[in-house]
């Protein structure tokens, strides 16, 4: 479950991992587009008395064939309908390993839904084949993360080594060693979604989106495809948004936001005198943190999740600073957030190697592509302007100093992807096509796809309905069972109004608002 949430980060400067990439023995003769569905045996065990059936959905695009594990989980109840689950990134796998299936499998059950619930890898992710990472940079990031390097010397390093792996492995057109650009990305990604629907034999399906997924949902929704019913957006990635002149203000708003909380929540149990009364000021003692591992930076040994070597891991300032940028996605690591700031604490330095093993192992996830990541990424956002950047650091001083060099690493820079910059950037007016109902999830504390990102969507989708809920980070249906209480509901019946049936949703204080109505629930 942690690993589900947590690996939903959007990446923050370098969180990746890498494994061998696939060439294509030949650019001369390449073979024909096609898609098709294979049935295949499955690699996890079916709940008693549920029915399961896998597929390889085979690609072949731009010189390049992929294979893509599908899982489809059958409702008990009489259906023609699917529900296709989009998970985030971009670069980030949908967990269908046998013991993730074990969650799917549970929540699935929960929802007891009359719709098919339909898992993918996408291309370069997960378990599909090839599996696109760089080992090269993976070897450099963990030899970085061994040193006392700043945030500028960090990032010019990882550019260095991100920028060979994009030279080495991605090209514009096929050849011999290299992976055409063309084929990987939201536009790509779209054309294999409903390629699988189709070839599955729905007449009528919805998409649930996570974070990157929802940009995806939303570009295939505004294609107004033919059987589309509904679509779940669970912490909104909007087109164009994600610019490198969003990321200081970014940083800023969830660092206020979450030690607000704090102190409000009492999370961090620390108080100083001001003017006689007790006041908590978390935001303070994290800035007091910063500074502290600047000047004396703590070394940790850190195990892998995954049967590697121990990691080597200098915590200075501004990789506390992503560490905890991190854990704010993921609200079960906010009790060693809180004891990570309390001085002289037996529990500090525990809960030091706690959010740094939750932070490194999540950037070493086998799972994870970075080649798709940034193909994907580059090719849905304009050139940020150097001049919008310098002036959002100068805007968010406090943290400037761990953005160092953010706009002459921008890795979207690169050769291989100039000439594609932006050219898949769905336009945001385009919105108005999406005539389905749209139910969006929005959590208060999310860092990375905060709430008003939302706002320009309620202008443009014509039927939405919003759960905006508090004290919940990133990827709510998976943080938080009332939101699998609405999701299940709007699923079934996506043209009512969404209310909170059970007792305890209803004395919380989850936010329900709509195109037409809004109630608040306390």
């Amino acid at each position: 479950m942690q690993k589900i949430l947590a690996s939903l980060l959007f990446v923050f400067l370098s969180l990746a991992a890498f494994a061998l990439v696939y060439r294509p023995e030949s650019s001369l003769e390449l073979p024909q587009n096609s898609t098709e569905l294979q049935s295949r045996a499955c690699w996890f065990t079916p709940e008693v008395d549920r029915r399961v059936e896998c597929f390889n959905l085979q690609v072949t695009e731009a010189g390049q064939q992929f294979t893509l594990p599908v899982v489809v989980l059958k409702s008990n109840q009489p259906n023609n309908h699917a529900l296709l689950y989009l998970s985030g990134g971009p670069g980030g796998s949908a967990f269908l390993s046998a013991e993730d299936m074990i969650y799917w499998q549970g929540q699935f059950a929960r929802f007891d839904i009359a719709s098919d619930l339909v898992l993918i890898d996408r291309r370069g992710t997960g378990m599909a084949e090839p599996h696109l990472q760089c080992p090269y940079f993976r070897r450099e990031y963990r030899k970085g993360l061994s040193q006392d390097l700043s945030a500028g010397e960090e990032n010019e390093q990882n550019f260095r080594a991100l920028s060979w792996c994009f030279d080495s492995q991605l090209s514009l057109m096929p050849d011999s060693s290299r992976l055409a650009v063309a084929a990987l990305g939201t536009a790509a990604d779209a054309r294999d979604m409903q390629a699988l629907l189709s070839l599955l034999g729905y007449q009528q399906w919805s998409l649930w989106g996570v974070s990157y997924g929802t940009r995806l949902a939303l570009a295939i929704a505004a294609k107004q495809p033919e059987g589309l019913q509904s679509l779940v957006l669970d912490s909104v990635y909007p087109p164009g948004r994600g610019q490198s002149e969003e990321w200081p203000g970014l940083m800023s708003s969830a660092m206020k936001r979450f030690f607000h909380w704090c102190d409000v929540n009492h999370c961090a149990q620390i108080q100083a005198s001001v003017g006689g009364q007790p006041a908590v000021f978390s935001e303070g003692r994290f800035q007091q943190m910063l500074q502290q591992l600047d000047a004396r930076p703590v070394k940790l040994t850190l195990p892998s999740w995954y049967g590697e070597a121990p990691y080597q891991v200098m915590v200075n300032g501004q990789r506390y600073l992503q560490m905890v940028f991190s854990a704010i996605y993921d609200q079960h690591l906010w009790p060693q957030i809180g004891e990570s700031l309390m001085p002289a604490s037996s529990r500090q330095k525990g809960a030091l190697i706690k959010l740094a093993e939750s932070f490194v192992n999540n950037a070493f996830d086998p799972d994870f592509s970075e080649l798709v990541y940034y193909a994907a990424e580059c090719k849905d956002n304009q050139v940020s302007d150097p001049r919008a950047v310098d002036t959002a650091l100068s805007e968010h001083p406090y943290y400037s100093r761990y953005l160092d060099r953010l706009s002459d690493t921008d890795l979207c820079q690169s050769e291989v992807f100039k000439s594609v910059r932006g050219s898949e950037q769905l336009p945001v007016d385009n919105l108005v096509n999406v005539a389905v109902p749209v139910f969006l999830l929005s959590g208060e504390l999310d860092p990375i796809t905060p709430s008003n990102w939302i706002q320009p969507l309620q202008s443009l989708l014509p039927r939405w309905q919003l759960a905006s809920f508090p004290g919940v980070g990133h990827a709510v249906v998976s943080s938080d069972i009332c939101a699998e209480q609405l999701l299940r509901d709007f699923i079934s019946n996506p043209e009512q109004a969404l209310t909170l049936t059970d007792k305890t949703c209803r004395q919380s204080s989850i936010m329900l608002s709509a195109s037409s109505i809004s109630a608040v629930f306390n």
